[in-house]
């Protein structure tokens, strides 16, 4: 039975998202700008973005997650755009409430559907990877249930939209521990389409290094797997698991000449008498023919509590860049942004020669929207890279006083700041506000004219029943 569910519907008019929200930018606009366009979508009573891409016929596709109403699980959500945002279909994935097996038989079973990832294939279809939590129920009539664990799902979308399968694929589904997906990228390079995929599993591995205290506070390890075509493994390392003493986790893949590299972050104990923990941002390069870990290195040290591990690749140049955010620390705030380079080897690059800190990591916090903006910490959520050598574009979410704000900030090639014209902002300007707007990725293109835009999806009224995925061109 299809739970797919595709929907046409008209753009908003300008009018009525003027008069929704507002932009709250530097007074300055970034320099390499051009006229504000913003698009918001409604699919479902609620809506959560997560990930953008530029398609092939010069238009967007964004997918995240939609709510049918509160406390009700959601589904996969896709919307496509032409290139100014104006939607052309949207379609939301979700599997059929069913009866449970093993330690659930006996129960209804729901589904919350969360997307993560899409990309697009040769063909102009699209494949989206995204997280399926069991939501156990004690009968079909019964409106309170409880969480159980997660798998990893797959779906793929026709390139108007309509999905090929009615309960997508869901990787290793006979088991009851909990994966999640991160990031997923398509190998081609052999001739036949690979998907590389990371995120975490609790399935952990108890032998590994670093481990002193043998695995007491260790809860996920990094997920790494290699699926054909058709979503069947090819190989999955160490039993789909890699990783330290702590929790690890997988953000993002990329795919490079000599493998496929992951990065992450991981918690490691202070000392092995201590049961404290610290988190850093660790790289594992992999072989692409059987997953053999064959490179590792790991940047930080227990004065620095890190999270993220987003990054881009640039193939003509072998380097990696990536960016997080401290947690805090007893000598680092929490809320600045963390960027650092390492090359193919995973050895670190430091563009910046006054970087004294010893990691080669550039701390950075973009200058506030407001006089007014107060405890300002930043969240990352993607790193990109801007198109003729121009640097790149971070996007995170600001918290401060006011609420939550999207914030698009530019980084030349030697990790600097622009004197004027930058951080962008999108947020509610009233002072008294407590909107919150989440950031997603952001995209560099260049125009027509060669000019370079900046689109980006975010979550809009983020913190209500109604919230929106939306979608700005600056």
């Amino acid at each position: 039975m299809f739970k797919t569910k595709k929907k046409f519907l008209v753009a908003f008019l300008s009018l009525i998202i003027g008069a929704q929200y507002s932009c709250k930018e530097d007074t300055t606009e970034p320099t390499d700008s051009v006229t504000t366009t913003e698009e918001m979508y409604t699919i479902g009573a609620k809506s959560v973005t997560a990930d953008i891409i530029k398609t092939s016929d010069g238009g967007y596709l964004m997918v995240g997650t939609s709510y049918a109403s509160t406390n009700v699980e959601g589904d996969i959500a896709a919307i496509k755009t032409d290139s100014r945002g104006v939607q052309q279909w949207s379609t939301s994935m979700g599997k059929v409430p069913g009866t449970g097996t093993g330690s659930l038989a006996g129960q209804t079973i729901k589904y919350d559907e969360m997307g993560v990832k899409v990309v697009e294939e040769a063909d102009g279809s699209y494949t989206i990877a995204g997280n399926r939590t069991y939501v156990a129920y004690p009968n079909a009539s019964s409106t309170s249930g409880v969480r159980k664990h997660t798998k990893i799902v797959f779906y793929k979308l026709s390139a108007s939209g309509t999905a090929t399968t009615s309960d997508g694929v869901e990787l290793r589904s006979s088991t009851e521990f909990t994966d999640q997906v991160s990031d997923f990228k398509i190998d081609a390079s052999s001739g036949a389409s690979q998907y590389i995929l990371t995120g975490y599993t609790s399935d952990i591995q108890q032998n590994k290094p670093n481990d002193a205290n043998n695995g007491a506070y260790d809860f996920t390890d990094i997920l790494t797997m290699s699926l054909d075509a058709s979503f069947n493994a090819l190989w999955s390392n160490s039993s789909s698991a890699y990783g330290f003493a702590g929790s690890d986790y997988g953000t993002s893949v990329q795919v490079m000449s000599n493998g496929y590299l992951i990065i992450g972050t991981t918690e490691e104990s202070v000392s092995s008498s201590s049961t404290a923990y610290f988190s850093r941002f660790t790289t594992v390069l992999f072989t692409k023919s059987g997953g053999t870990p064959i490179n590792v290195s790991q940047f930080g040290d227990q004065d620095y509590e890190l999270e993220g591990g987003y990054s881009v690749y640039d193939a003509t140049n072998n380097r990696i860049t990536i960016v997080g955010n401290t947690t805090g620390s007893s000598n680092i705030a929490a809320g600045q942004l963390v960027v650092f380079q390492i090359d193919d080897n995973l050895s670190i690059q430091n563009p910046n020669a006054s970087n004294t800190n010893g990691f080669g990591f550039e701390l950075i916090t973009p200058t506030a929207p407001t006089a007014t903006s107060i405890n300002n910490t930043f969240k990352a959520n993607s790193i990109a890279l801007i198109p003729n050598n121009g640097g790149f574009a971070i996007s995170s979410t600001l918290s401060d006083n006011l609420g939550k704000d999207i914030c698009i900030s530019k980084l030349a090639n030697d990790f600097s700041l622009p004197a004027t014209g930058w951080p962008h902002y999108y947020g509610t300007g009233s002072s008294v506000s407590t909107s919150q707007e989440w950031a997603g990725p952001v995209i560099p293109i260049l125009d027509t004219n060669g000019a370079v835009e900046y689109a980006y999806t975010g979550t809009f009224n983020a913190n209500t029943s109604t919230s929106q995925i939306g979608w700005v061109l600056f």
